[in-house]
This record gives C-alpha cells, structure tokens and sequence, in this order.
C-alpha cells in the first residue's frame, strides 16, 4: 500500500492514478483506492436479475393474474348481456299478458282528469249561482 501528501484542490497520483480530492481534511481520515474483482464491469449482475426473472417466475405469476381476471371478467360480461336478454323477454312477456297499454292509460288518464276539473267547476260555479239567489230573497 502505497501514500501521497494532500494538497487541497491539487491531485494526488499514485500508480498511474490521479485523483482530486476536495473539502477539509481532518485528522485520521483516509481512503483506499483499489482494483475491481473479476468481472465488475461485465453484465454478469444484469443475468443474474435475467436469471432470477426465469426460475422465480414472476412474470409468469403476474400473466396469470391477469389472464385469469381477463376471463373472469368475459365471463361475467357474458352473464350480464345473458340476464338482461332474460330480462327484457320478461318484461315482453309480461306486457303482452297483462294487455295495458301504457301510452293508451296514460291518454285516458289525462282526459278524466280534465273532465273532473270541468265537473269540479260546474259545481263550484252552480254552488255561486244559488248562493247568490239565496242571497237576493
């Protein structure tokens, strides 16, 4: 092992290896410069992650998840669109036996409605009409 003096903002060189070390040095600090261990700069971490991908399987955890869902999902679209075609025979079929027609009773409504407020008024205008001669005997 191997030092040099430091001189603030000047580089330190040692074994073909200069460095520039910057701040305020204190007493017993230190740091040692040494070489990388075979195969530190390959991707060998890289296929270690690639390797772990494959045997741990998460990936195909994760397609499963969501293939699984995907079909749960059809299926229950499925259903849905099968209840309402069910659904809506029933009330077909319900309409047809029942034999009302709701625009028709809807109409009818409206015109008896209209008749009672015009009979409501007869009274009411006779009910005046004898009040009145009553009134004038």
């Amino acid at each position: 092992m191997a030092s040099a003096p430091y001189v603030a903002g000047q580089p330190v060189s040692l074994a073909g290896l200069s460095l520039t070390v910057t701040g305020t040095p204190r007493d017993g600090d230190s740091f040692t410069v040494t070489a990388t261990g075979p195969g530190s700069r390959d991707n060998g971490n890289l296929a270690g992650f690639a390797a772990l991908r494959r045997t741990a399987g998460h990936e195909r955890t994760a397609e499963e998840m969501v293939s699984a869902n995907a079909a749960t999902l059809a299926a229950r679209r499925d259903m849905a669109a099968a209840q309402r075609a069910i659904l809506d025979g029933a009330v077909a079929a319900r309409d047809a036996v029942s034999g009302v027609n709701l625009d028709a009773e809807a109409v009818e409504l409206i015109r008896f409605q209209q008749a009672y407020q015009a009979s409501s008024r007869i009274i009411q205008v006779s009910r005046d009409i004898f009040q009145s001669l009553l009134e004038a005997v």
